[in-house]
Order: structure tokens, then sequence, then C-alpha cells
């Protein structure tokens, strides 16, 4: 019996090497073909319209993400404005229902 568990752990944990390394690989070949991508994106963009016109792109690119970050940036903020107000109504009830238990109101 003992020796059955070993086999199924054995198994259990072989099983679950292979899992990582199936989905290792598949995040591998993930990265590879985004990679082939745009190495293809960036040829076709010379081609049609220049050399410069690449690192026009990578500057638009980068445009976008530093607004895509600042639009995070904002809503976490505004987000934790939200928490503020929560915690700020959850005190005022709480101090409201104290004095009101307390003064028999």
């Amino acid at each position: 019996m003992n020796k059955r568990l070993q086999n199924t752990a054995k198994l259990a944990e072989a099983a679950r090497k292979a899992s990582l390394e199936v989905r290792a690989l598949d995040k591998f070949e993930s990265k590879f073909r985004h990679e082939q991508e745009i190495a293809k994106l960036k040829a076709d963009t010379i081609r049609k319209y220049g050399k410069d016109a690449w690192a026009k792109v990578e500057t638009e690119k980068n445009i976008m993400e530093k607004e895509r970050q600042e639009e995070l940036t904002a809503m976490d903020r505004d987000r934790h404005k939200q928490i503020d107000l929560f915690c700020w109504c959850l005190t005022a009830a709480a101090l409201i229902t104290y004095f009101l238990k307390l003064y028999k109101i």
C-alpha cells in the first residue's frame, strides 16, 4: 500500500513537471511568434515608408505607453480616493451609532 502511494506521488510530480514544461514551451513559442511578427511588421514598415518610419512608429508607441501609464495612475488615484471616502463614511457611521447607543436616542 505504501509503495502504491509513493508511485502515485511520483506520477503526480512527473505530471506537474510535464505540465510546467508544456506551459513554458507554450510561453516560449508565443514570445517567439510575437518577435517574428514584430520583425515582419518592421520590415514592411521600412519597405513601405522608408528607414525613418520605424523610428517614428517606436516614438508613437512610447507616447501611447506613456499615456496609458498616466491613465492607469489616474484611475489608481481615483480608486484610492474612493477607498478613503468609504473609510471616512464607515467611521462616521460607527461614531453616530456609538453616540446613539451611548445616549440611548
